[in-house]
């Protein structure tokens, strides 16, 4: 597992956005970029709330 740090570009990817500041930020570090050409995995226990977000997800349901 890897914990991304919240950077500029991800604070202005949540700002106006009416999700919380966690679910931007784990937004807009799963999707595709230089650093990461596929994306990081989100891994949840709520898969649905990521349903149309267009990031790959982990299901860590039990």
């Amino acid at each position: 597992m890897v914990f991304h740090p919240l950077d500029l570009a991800a604070v202005l990817a949540a700002s106006g956005h009416e999700r919380s500041l966690g679910w931007c930020h784990t937004h807009h570090v799963a999707m595709p970029g230089p650093e990461r050409p596929e994306g990081a995995r989100v891994a949840t226990v709520q898969p649905k709330a990521w349903d149309g977000a267009g990031v790959r997800v982990l299901d860590l349901a039990p």
